[in-house]
């Protein structure tokens, strides 16, 4: 990434484990670093205006515009069903086709990595999350774990889906676009991905959320269902943890 894009800061309150000669950094990358924005149709943003219709465009700017449309109406245009969205969530909408899912979104991410299992046919994406998933790698390698690029078990989800997965609360981050559960890795390079992994992972994740620009709830699950480890992030502005 480019100079400007990202900054290191230290935590504004470090862990009380932390070793006195040795404050943990952390890695910010901005929104502005990120190859994508959205937009709803219409919309101008700076002198680019976006097109009537959803999709994927290229802005004026050299970035990637995701031009979507609120639940209510794209819901009759794909299938399966989209589920009911709880009142006042209305995550912009994105369709999603195989010439456009391999569209880069930022330097380890790309639109395809974002789709909901259950329906590969739209997405909702905060650019937010995205901006910090590249944290999370850039804090990672500070601390100097070799990673390349995270994992992701989930990320948008359908209200249907979400609820046919058995998560039957109406608050999950998932619906809303702005939150990924993380797959750990052989970070400590031991030869096996355990919970000493997600750990690592968890307190990554934990240092960026000290900081108030990604700010999310946060938890780390045990291998269930086929996958292993997992550490849940978003961004909803407070950091809740259960």
């Amino acid at each position: 990434m480019a100079a400007g894009l990202y900054s290191i800061r230290r935590p504004a309150q470090p862990d009380s484990n932390t070793a006195r000669l040795h404050i943990a950094l952390m890695v910010i990358y901005s929104v502005s670093s990120l190859l994508f924005f959205v937009a709803a149709p219409g919309q101008s943003v700076g002198a680019w205006q976006a097109p009537a219709a959803p999709g994927v465009y290229q802005a004026a700017s050299g970035k990637t515009a995701l031009v979507g449309l609120p639940p209510a109406k794209i819901a009759g245009t794909v299938a399966p069903a989209l589920g009911a969205y709880p009142p006042n969530v209305a995550p912009l909408l994105v369709p999603v086709t195989a010439r456009n899912r391999d569209t880069r979104l930022s330097e380890h991410f790309k639109l395809g990595d974002f789709l909901c299992k259950g329906h590969k046919g739209v997405v909702s994406i905060s650019p937010r999350i995205v901006a910090k998933l590249e944290s999370l790698i850039g804090t990672l390698r500070q601390d100097g774990y070799q990673v390349g690029k995270l994992r992701l078990l989930s990320a948008y989800r359908t209200p249907g889906y979400n609820r046919a997965i058995g998560n039957e609360t109406s608050r999950s981050r998932h619906i809303h676009g702005d939150a990924a559960d993380v797959l750990a890795d052989d970070f400590n390079r031991d030869g096996r991905i355990d919970r000493a992994d997600a750990r690592i992972l968890m307190a990554a994740v934990d240092r960026l959320d000290k900081d108030a620009t990604y700010r999310g709830g946060a938890s780390m699950y045990p291998p269930a269902g086929g996958h292993g480890w997992f550490v849940h992030t978003d961004t909803r502005g407070s950091a809740v943890r259960w």
